[in-house]
């Protein structure tokens, strides 16, 4: 009977939403804490920056008299955007990312689609050459650390 209890217990605290998290992070602690390294970095490389240079969108900046720098609000937003040259480049961005997107996502499509047909000759000969791309930048990471490393040794000449 005592069993029944505290299953009927834990249970109803995890019955909650909070008690189903804390016994999901209970259960999964670990993984949350060997991933928490690569977060903290991702966030002191990526995301650092990018909200201090959003920040800094606000502020009026004189390479003059650098102590006169002042927060200006959206001004500095409203004369890009009233820039033609702005507005011209932000519209080629917007197209040349859609078109690369749109490209990509059709010529993949178009060659899984054949290279998934049946009566294709030499379909596995195709389907290897298709992963070249994929394949070739650790190849050539991995031969230029090796010359680095072994073959002159140019890491361990640096002092």
């Amino acid at each position: 009977m005592q069993q029944a209890t505290t299953f009927e217990r834990v249970r109803a605290s995890e019955g909650t939403r909070g008690g189903r998290v804390r016994a999901h992070l209970r259960k999964n602690a670990l993984p949350y804490l060997l991933i928490l390294p690569s977060i903290v970095f991702l966030a002191a490389v990526e995301f650092y920056p990018l909200a201090r240079g959003i920040l800094e969108g606000f502020r009026y900046h004189n390479r003059v008299q650098p102590w006169a720098t002042r927060y200006n609000g959206l001004d500095n937003f409203r004369k890009a955007y009233e820039s033609h040259d702005v507005r011209l480049a932000l519209r080629n961005s917007v197209v040349i990312v859609g078109g690369i997107v749109v490209a990509s996502y059709l010529v993949g499509l178009v060659a899984g689609l054949i290279l998934n047909q049946q009566a294709l000759r030499f379909r596995n000969i195709y389907r290897a050459l298709i992963l070249i791309p994929w394949v070739t930048p650790p190849i050539a990471a991995y031969i230029s650390w090796q010359w680095m490393l072994n073959d002159f040794r140019i890491v361990n000449r640096v002092h």
